[in-house]
């Protein structure tokens, strides 16, 4: 009985004969597996949440605690020692950063996702602690 080198079934599909013919079947797969990975962010998940921390404590601090600009300076001069991270290098980073439109949408809605978590966190925990409070 003679048999078609592919024929139909499952077994039959993955028979290759050669391994020139399985290398180009490894190699399409790998091509194609490439083209659908994500391009890389031009920058790292240190730097968003640091702009998160950031913009949470601003919103904490100055917009519900009202402290005078020269504490809320103290505060960040401290946030920044205490990450070992220099101020200068921060604002400089996110300056090139917002040059860069798709990069800087990007990185926004990665910032402003995070955020909305830490303040659904925040909130979460407040009316925990108002309830243990009753």
């Amino acid at each position: 009985m003679l048999r078609a080198p592919f024929a139909p079934g499952f077994r039959s599909f993955f028979a290759f004969h050669s391994a020139r013919d399985r290398f180009l079947l490894v190699m399409v797969m790998l091509m194609l597996g490439g083209c659908t990975t994500e391009p890389k962010k031009p920058y790292d998940d240190a730097l968003v949440n640091t702009y998160v921390e950031l913009t949470w404590m601003y919103e904490k601090e100055k917009m519900l605690h009202r402290v005078t600009d020269s504490l809320y300076q103290v505060k960040v001069d401290s946030f920044f020692r205490a990450r070992s991270y220099d101020q200068k290098t921060f604002k400089s980073v996110v300056e090139e950063l917002s040059k860069y439109p798709d990069a800087w949408q990007r990185f926004m809605q990665e910032v402003t996702g995070t955020l909305d978590s830490v303040r659904t966190a925040d909130e979460r925990r407040r009316a925990a602690d108002t309830t243990s409070a009753r």
